[in-house]
């Protein structure tokens, strides 16, 4: 039998009534406009590739007498050809005076010593390109030359104008010679921007098809 107490409480005792109804959703707010596209940056510098071949070191400074490298001679004069042994095609670095360092002329054959054809390479170099000469095997005996014109094309070397660029340079006494330059990669450069510009436009192309508003 319940107590008094019990019997009030079971009479104020409230029952929980069932959970509302949820609401409606409210409507998504409209999506903002998309931002200007940022300015594109200062595009940098060309890069440079820097190369290196070896000559052998020829006396000859009158550059008439150097032979072509389309043309084998019979006789091929001591210097010329020193490693690769032959007078087809030969291969060699002059200067037009016999000192070197007071030379103001510098001829490169178009083949190096192992008769590969660099005239390309050679035609890329432009004024105030820097070239070194070192000696193939004493690093200590090294020159260094700026250019003072464009090359000069010959049937059988360029020709550059140069002026020393380093008073501690010297004469090369070895018999064979690296040629080190660098040039600038003007050309993949241009080529690079023009592929950048055609993406950049693509890309402001699918922007301007993106919808305004989200639905």
């Amino acid at each position: 039998m319940q107590t008094s107490s019990q019997r009030i409480a079971s009479r104020t005792h409230a029952i929980q009534g069932p959970p509302g109804i949820q609401g409606i959703v409210g409507a998504k707010d409209p999506r903002g406009e998309t931002g200007a596209t940022g300015a594109i940056g200062i595009a940098g510098a060309a890069g440079q590739t820097i190369c290196h071949y070896t000559f052998p070191i020829t006396t000859e400074t009158n550059h008439a007498n150097l032979p072509s490298p389309f043309i084998g001679t019979l006789a091929t004069p001591t210097g010329w050809n020193t490693f690769r042994n032959s007078n087809t095609y030969p291969s060699y670095i002059a200067w037009n005076n016999a000192s070197q360092i007071e030379s103001t002329k510098l001829c490169v054959s178009w083949v190096e010593q192992t008769g590969v054809n660099i005239h390309k390479f050679l035609s890329m170099l432009k004024i105030n390109d820097v070239v070194t000469i070192q000696s193939k095997t004493n690093h200590l005996l090294v020159q260094e030359w700026v250019l003072n014109s464009l090359p000069v094309h010959h049937d059988n070397y360029i020709e550059f104008g140069i002026d020393l660029a380093n008073p501690e340079s010297v004469a090369i006494t070895d018999t064979a010679a690296i040629l080190i330059f660098a040039y600038n990669g003007n050309a993949l450069t241009n080529a690079l921007e023009n592929r950048i510009t055609a993406l950049e436009a693509a890309i402001a192309s699918l922007i301007a098809q993106l919808p305004r508003q989200g639905v």
